[in-house]
C-alpha cells in the first residue's frame, strides 16, 4: 500500500509540474534589449509581474541570436547600445524571414528627441517609449498590432 501511495504522489507531482510548464508556456513572451542593467531589471520585473515571460539581451547582436530561438511577440529595444545598436538590430530583424520580421519592436529612447523618433521609424520600429518611462506606457505598447 505504501508503494502505491508513493506512486500516486509521484503522479500528482508530475501532473502539477506539467500544468506549471503549460501555464508558463501560455504566457506571452517579450524580449527586452537594454544595456543598462537597472533599466533592464526594472522593465523585466514589471513585465513578469503583469504576466509575461521575459528574455533579455544586453545588445542588438545578442537580440538577433535570441530572436529566432525564442520568437517573442514584442521587443522593447534600447536604441543606443554597445556592440550593435537598436537601430541596426531592428533593420536586420526586418530583413529576416517570417515570422521574425513582423515582430512588434518598441524603441526605448532617452528623451523624446525628434531626431531619435524619426530614426526609430526609419529603422522599422513600430513605436517608441521615452526613458524614463511609466508603467502605463509599457502597458499601452503591449496592445500594439504586429508590424506589417
Amino acid at each position: 500500500i505504501k508503494s502505491m501511495d508513493n506512486q500516486v504522489l509521484l503522479q500528482l507531482k508530475d501532473e502539477r509540474a506539467e500544468r506549471n510548464i503549460e501555464q508558463e508556456m501560455a504566457k506571452p513572451l517579450v524580449m527586452v534589449v537594454e544595456n543598462d542593467q537597472d533599466t533592464l531589471l526594472l522593465i523585466s520585473v514589471l513585465l513578469r509581474n503583469i504576466g509575461y515571460n521575459v528574455i533579455d539581451a544586453s545588445n542588438g547582436e545578442k537580440a538577433l541570436e535570441l530572436l529566432q530561438a525564442n520568437n517573442p511577440e514584442i521587443i522593447f529595444m534600447d536604441v543606443y547600445m554597445p556592440v550593435m545598436d537598436g537601430f541596426t538590430a531592428t533593420r536586420r530583424i526586418r530583413e529576416l524571414a517570417e515570422p521574425y520580421r513582423f515582430v512588434t519592436i518598441i524603441g526605448l529612447v532617452a528623451g523624446a528627441v525628434q531626431e531619435n523618433i524619426e530614426k526609430c521609424r526609419a529603422a522599422g520600429m513600430n513605436d517608441y517609449i521615452s526613458k524614463p518611462f511609466r508603467l502605463e506606457e509599457i502597458m499601452g505598447k503591449l496592445k500594439l498590432p504586429p508590424a506589417a
